[in-house]
């Protein structure tokens, strides 16, 4: 939830809280272990086969349990906006100062006097009767606005946490036989080891007796809050990813937009065909994972961090020549580029867009990986300037980027392999279709020839050079004939591509393609066709 964006959302959103009465629905959590003594996954535990179903079935993704605080604290979100609006009364929260409440106000003032009090359930004692003066800060006004609500509502408090289904954050041991778990799992424990030090009698007497275990509850409840905002706003989002999107090995999901067809004549090879879809260069690589990152090791790295060798053949910054550097004295860089799984993580450094046209600089800023001459008609990668005949210019000659080195490596890929394109929710025949995938780099980019070891042409054309003026493609283009039946627009809709890479999948791709019936209806109509309707269209636009 980004908090200081939150004032565009309309305030119909409840808090969760859960009710005695909701609790007969999940099971309950009491124990933080995780086996019991046959080995078996512990029957009131975390993982518990019993609460959340078995492991590797559709239950296990989808039921909730829930821990017994024992003691009632305030739901973390309000939590987190009475500290915020308040930073002091924090430090009445932790008993670290003492304060007494003005009626009048609504509001804690510090006091020193006998009739000052502080902690936990001193604070939580006068909830319904605190007041919060707004100002022209959105963030601010949201947070009152949502404090007020819950009150309210009688939603402000928590004593049942619900726990998220297992099968999101699973125990399991990987290869190596070493178990993993979810990050997530450690509040959880946390909670259980301080719940079982509460006496629910004297905890309901004389409430305060806990402030200094309600106050530790608190706050790991306000860490699990940030913790899951930050999976669902960040780069790994937990529940976007793994629950409430439809995450598929090789595929990519991306924003719906036009095509950029600048194209002169049918044999152009930049033209989007019928049977063809468009993407970015990052968003490719990462949808064709198997291939790409063999490409990217075998094209032009391969003469850079030589196999069997202790050495790699880098460029010096300063005289541009080549130098050889031993492997042990950048191993870290070695691994980005040798290893196929750090290999994922030089990928991964495409997601930043200022990266791409930046020199690839190793061993301290000593080093380029390469060089790259490029003029209006060619361009090749070299190792050293004395290699650069005497007819070539070094004024165009550059160190390599990393946009420039991972097209350079892929290129020959362009349009060879399809993909399933999908936007749900699936609504007929043409929500899911195969295309082949083609990819662009920059907006505005070249058609340049690639020269041979001789520098001499290749005949091997790349015909999405980056410039490095230009701004990268980053969404999914489809041909206009597919608009329709997708039930797609250019108004933010996404859509999933799932890339085929076996020479079977590519086969039943052409067989499927190639038959009457995939383009035209039992009614002798075109299935995919750009015929719309102008007042279907305009409608649809202004929706």
């Amino acid at each position: 939830m980004n908090i200081n964006a939150i004032d565009k959302l309309p305030f119909n959103i409840d808090l969760l809280q859960v009710q005695e009465s909701d609790l007969s629905k999940v099971g309950k959590i009491s124990e933080s272990k995780i086996f019991d003594n046959m080995n078996n996954f512990h029957s009131e535990g975390l993982f518990s086969t019993t609460i959340f179903g078995a492991v590797g079935s559709e239950y296990r993704a989808q039921m909730f349990g829930y821990i017994d605080l024992k003691i009632t604290i305030f739901h973390p979100l309000v939590y987190y906006a009475i500290i915020n609006l308040k930073a002091f009364y924090k430090q009445i929260a932790e008993g670290k100062v003492t304060a007494i409440f003005n009626p009048k106000t609504g509001e804690f003032e510090k006091s020193n006097s006998e009739e000052a009090s502080t902690g936990i359930h001193f604070l939580y004692s006068y909830t319904k009767q605190l007041k919060f003066e707004k100002n022209q800060s959105d963030k601010r006004n949201f947070l009152i606005d949502m404090f007020n609500e819950a009150v309210r509502k009688n939603n402000y408090s928590l004593r049942y946490l619900l726990v998220i289904p297992a099968g999101i954050r699973d125990y399991i041991v990987d290869e190596n036989g070493k178990p993993q778990e979810d990050e997530i799992n450690s509040f959880y424990r946390r909670l259980i080891s301080q719940s079982t030090l509460v006496n629910e009698i004297t905890a309901k007497k004389a409430p305060e007796v806990y402030d200094s275990l309600a106050i530790g509850m608190q706050n790991t409840t306000l860490e699990l809050f940030e913790y899951l905002k930050s999976l669902l706003e960040g780069k790994n989002k937990l529940i976007l990813g793994k629950w409430l999107s439809r995450k598929i090995f090789n595929s990519t999901r991306n924003v719906l937009s036009s095509s950029i067809d600048k194209s002169s004549n049918v044999n152009d090879q930049n033209r989007l065909g019928y049977n063809q879809c468009l993407v970015g260069l990052h968003q490719f690589i990462r949808a064709a994972v198997p291939k790409s990152t063999y490409e990217i090791k075998n094209k032009y790295i391969k003469n850079v961090f030589i196999e069997n060798s202790s050495r790699a053949i880098l460029v010096n910054t300063k005289t541009l020549l080549k130098e050889e550097v031993e492997n042990s004295s950048i191993q870290k860089e070695y691994d980005l580029w040798t290893s196929s799984e750090e290999l994922l993580k030089t990928i991964s450094m495409l997601e930043n867009l200022t990266n791409r046209n930046d020199p690839i600089v190793l061993n301290k800023g000593k080093h380029y990986l390469g060089l790259l001459y490029r003029d209006d008609k060619y361009f090749k990668f070299f190792s050293s300037i004395d290699e650069l005949p005497d007819t070539f210019s070094k004024d165009k000659v550059t160190p390599v980027s990393l946009g420039e080195l991972m097209y350079m490596s892929v290129y020959d890929m362009n349009g060879k392999y399809p993909g399933f394109v999908t936007r749900y929710p699936i609504t007929g025949y043409g929500s899911v279709y195969p295309a082949y995938v083609k990819f662009i780099t920059t907006t505005e980019s070249d058609t340049l020839e690639e020269l041979d070891e001789n520098w001499f042409p290749s005949g091997k054309i790349a015909s999405s050079f980056p410039r490095k003026n230009s701004n990268y493609f980053n969404t999914c283009a489809v041909h206009p004939s597919h608009l329709g039946a997708l039930g797609g627009d250019y108004d933010g809709d996404t859509v999933s591509l799932t890339m085929l890479l076996s020479d079977e999948a590519i086969e039943e791709v052409n067989k499927f393609t190639s038959r009457r019936e995939y383009y035209v209806n039992n009614e002798n109509e075109f299935v995919f066709s750009c015929d719309t309707d102008i007042l279907s269209a305009v409608f649809a636009f202004m929706t």
